[in-house]
């Protein structure tokens, strides 16, 4: 018996080495992720299923004024989502942070001239134009399948 509880405890050890070296849930960002957004949201876009369930929310943050302004994104897993690792992305522009998450991606943040959540637009295609001067980024947001609308963050050159 006391053979039998030695190579039970060996075997038990060396599965746990195995599983301590195991890498952690895979993620990829190609920026700085902070683990929360500052400032005041500014707006909050659902993901849902096709049955309508709420899976995450992007958020979209502001701090700042004018030209010393940041915005933070950061998708956020809900209800019986949270807890669950499932392929969770957020963007802002060409800045992203993807990964097996069971909270959240991001926070993503940027610095620019941001004013105001009038400048966050849902739904439909880029509205810049360049006739009123002003640019905008696509922020994207992504749970298991399921994709944000089109959210597009907007500013104005030279206005202030």
């Amino acid at each position: 018996m006391k053979r039998f509880a030695t190579a039970l405890l060996a075997s038990t050890a060396a599965v746990g080495a195995v599983l301590a070296s195991a890498p952690a849930a895979s993620a990829e960002s190609n920026t700085t992720t902070y683990a929360s957004c500052r400032g005041t949201l500014s707006r909050s876009v659902p993901i849902t299923n096709s049955s309508g369930t709420v899976l995450s929310r992007v958020q979209i943050w502001e701090y700042g004024v004018y030209r010393e302004s940041e915005v933070c994104v950061k998708n956020v897993h809900v209800g019986g989502t949270v807890g669950t690792t499932m392929w969770t992305m957020v963007s802002i522009g060409s800045l992203y942070d993807r990964g097996d998450y069971s909270q959240y991606a991001g926070a993503i943040r940027t610095s620019g001239d941001w004013y105001g959540s009038y400048d966050i637009h849902v739904g439909g295609a880029n509205p810049a134009n360049p006739d009123r001067d002003y640019y905008c980024f696509k922020v994207d947001g992504r749970i298991g399948d399921h994709w944000a609308p089109n959210i597009w963050l907007c500013y104005v050159f030279n206005s202030r």
